[in-house]
């Protein structure tokens, strides 16, 4: 089986287990709030996978669309990486590294675990693009720096609560929300500059 092949499998379990977990937020939490990156992130990785199918459909016939794809990829893969780090590294610790009730448990087990494994294991080992360091890493990091700002405003202005607990500024001193936030950040220009330097190095390797 080619790596083309391969990457439309992989696309379509990574929607299978997305729609999976939406279903399931949606009946156990009756609805799904969007003050979560995490949330995004796996509404990115529904739009994202669906937008991979056509596109396989249609590759040879509309390469503008295949850009779009290929931005969305990146963008996804990164959120949903950033995803699994934070739960992994934050979440599970402070709940005494309860790994069970925030990596299998309800929706968790997708959102939280294998949607972000298998968005992961796709886009290194089965897909293939070209991407500059620059503009893609300013588009990669483009949603996650809209939804920092958005988020921090309506935290700021105590619209809703913080999401989680680098966000929550005013349990903070202005020293520590900086280099907590900043420190988030430097996670997602970190993963966005490997995932371009791996991409950009199988292009070369298939030259």
């Amino acid at each position: 089986m080619n790596l083309s092949k391969k990457a439309l499998i992989g696309n379509i379990v990574l929607l299978i287990m997305e729609i999976i977990g939406l279903i399931t937020i949606l009946v156990v939490e009756k609805g799904i709030d969007m003050k979560f990156y995490t949330n995004w992130s796996n509404v990115l990785g529904i739009i994202t996978s669906i937008l991979f199918v056509i596109n396989y459909c249609i590759k040879e016939k509309n390469k503008t669309f295949n850009e779009v794809v290929k931005y969305f990829k990146l963008t996804t893969t990164v959120c949903l990486t950033v995803t699994f780090i934070i739960v992994l590294f934050i979440f599970v610790p402070m709940d005494h590294f309860n790994f069970v009730r925030w990596m299998i448990e309800k929706q968790f087990v997708s959102f939280h675990f294998l949607s972000p494994i298998i968005a992961f294991v796709t886009f290194i080992f089965f897909e293939r693009y070209e991407y500059t360091y620059i503009k893609s890493g300013i588009i990669g990091m483009i949603f996650s720096t809209i939804y920092s700002i958005v988020i921090s405003i309506l935290v700021l202005c105590k619209k809703v609560p913080a999401p989680y607990p680098f966000l929550d500024y005013y349990a903070h001193t202005p020293i520590v929300n900086i280099l907590s936030v900043s420190a988030v950040f430097i996670i997602i220009i970190i993963f966005t500059l490997v995932f371009i330097l791996i991409k950009r190095k199988q292009q070369k390797e298939n030259i």
